[in-house]
């Protein structure tokens, strides 16, 4: 019940406010660019914490869910607390997705959290998916949505009654918020592997010792913070083919992790 007041004053503020995401002075910008504040009179507020997740579009499960490979894994489109959009774009059906980013203003932000109000009405779509692992052990993959606002989290997922469009149409607009994204590349990361038996019907890629010592991965038991060169060459070589590739270096094949704060589903806050 707490919830749904929430969201009611929330529809009710915003549909006798004119100006969204600002004050009364329409030519004060300073808390549009700032990513670090925010106007105290806004109606939609969130929390400026840059591994906030303030909307995220998923799919969730999956072949590679709950595996080294999975946490490679950037979710299709993510709007994080200081106004980041990271999102995807399939450069083939061979490799793993682009992963573009951008930052934003906050009446972006505030325009696409109103139209997910009022147009798409998401708050009244719960989540109702009760996945059951397939006899593989594979969770079945399902499209999720979540939204954070005003101190209100909502999940919803396509078993909650979406028309066909609806998370196309929301996940386009999110890919959209800006109009002059970057490639991410990537200079900061954790780094996990673990040692697998060679595969001869996956992709494999030889690493050189000179980038990473994958034995001393192991060896650590836990996720490596890494630094500089070795990330860009690991994040490449990851994105540049299948989810499964394996990773030979000596006599040994690994299966990495590569997960970077606030990008990869997931992953741990840098140190």
């Amino acid at each position: 019940m707490k919830r749904v007041l929430t969201l009611l004053l929330l529809i009710t503020v915003l549909a006798g406010c004119q100006v969204l995401g600002g004050g009364e002075d329409d030519d004060n910008d300073d808390d549009n660019t700032n990513p670090t504040s925010q106007n105290s009179d806004a109606v939609i507020q969130w929390d400026r914490d840059p591994e906030n997740v303030v909307f995220r579009a998923e799919v969730t499960g999956g072949e590679f869910a709950n595996t080294l490979s999975g946490q490679n894994e950037v979710p299709l489109c993510t709007i994080y607390g200081d106004n980041r959009v990271v999102w995807t774009v399939n450069a083939d059906s061979l490799s793993l997705p682009q992963v573009l980013f951008a930052r934003v203003e906050d009446l972006a932000i505030t325009n696409f959290i109103e139209s997910l109000t009022f147009y798409y009405r998401i708050y009244e779509y719960d989540a109702d998916a009760v996945l059951v692992p397939l006899e593989d052990g594979v969770v079945p993959a399902v499209e999720q949505m979540t939204v954070n606002v005003n101190d209100l989290v909502h999940v919803t997922d396509a078993f909650s009654g979406w028309d066909f469009q609806f998370f196309e149409e929301i996940l386009a607009q999110c890919r959209t918020l800006s109009i002059t994204p970057t490639v991410f590349e990537p200079t900061q990361a954790w780094l996990s592997a673990e040692l697998v038996e060679f595969d001869t019907n996956r992709p494999s890629i030889s690493l050189p010792e000179s980038v990473v010592d994958l034995a001393d991965i192991v060896d650590s038991s836990e996720p490596t913070w890494i630094e500089g060169n070795s990330v860009r060459i690991l994040w490449s070589q990851l994105r540049s083919t299948q989810p499964d590739v394996q990773f030979e270096q000596g006599e040994n094949t690994y299966q990495l992790g590569l997960q970077v704060p606030s990008v990869t589903i997931d992953s741990p806050a840098a140190p």
